[in-house]
């Protein structure tokens, strides 16, 4: 019996390490199957066209209302790196690029507004979980909360699942400010922010 044990226990490491030295051909195969839709409804708006982006895997969508020109970017990252580079690229201490810089919380988590070249920016970016991040802190957080659970331990071992699921959808909202502050462009930006990332949170893209 200890034999067996012994043996099972052995399976299951050499299993585990084969599906972690795998793994980056599961993320790059979840990325290459995975197309955005071409059009995506937001309450208030119409939209006025749309197109497909490259390096890295993306969308453009664009909308219209009351004189206003709505522009949403997404971008699909799928390993850790990249992600990494993203976090640091919109961290306020390691740019300049920006004039103004707010971060805010809301009940599904954080965004950040800003300011670049006459347009107001709200950017986050939308977890497995639908819940929003803005720094790499706070995406690890969530991935130590979410990912390292005993219920995915058997589908990492049968190579369903990476061990820690570093998909990230990257949002960048933007719209043209008109006058001198920026708060009606970041209120109308923080008005469209809630419906889009609650559809996304239930077409958040599969494994």
């Amino acid at each position: 019996m200890r034999l067996l044990v012994l043996m099972a226990t052995c399976g299951g490491v050499l299993w585990g390490f084969k599906e972690i030295v795998m793994s980056p051909s599961l993320e790059q195969e979840a990325a290459r199957t995975f197309v955005f839709p071409t059009g995506i409804p937001l309450p208030g708006w119409q939209p006025s066209g749309s197109e497909e982006l490259n390096e890295p895997s993306g969308h453009i969508y664009r909308y219209g209302k009351d004189g206003h020109q709505l522009d949403l970017q997404m971008y699909y990252v799928i390993d850790a790196n990249t992600n990494q580079k993203y976090f640091r690229q919109y961290d306020p201490t390691s740019t300049d690029v920006s004039t103004t810089i707010i971060q805010r919380e809301n009940q599904q988590g954080f965004y950040r507004l800003s300011t670049e070249k006459n347009r107001a920016y709200l950017r986050a970016c939308i977890d497995p979980q639908g819940r929003s991040t803005i720094t790499y802190d706070q995406f690890i957080r969530n991935r130590y909360v979410n990912d390292l659970q005993f219920r995915r331990i058997l589908p990492w071992i049968l190579g369903q699942v990476t061990l820690r699921d570093h998909r990230c959808l990257w949002t960048h909202l933007s719209v043209p400010i008109q006058g001198t502050s920026p708060d009606p462009a970041y209120e109308i930006l923080e008005v469209a922010w809630v419906p889009w990332q609650r559809w996304w949170k239930s077409h958040f893209p599969g494994p």
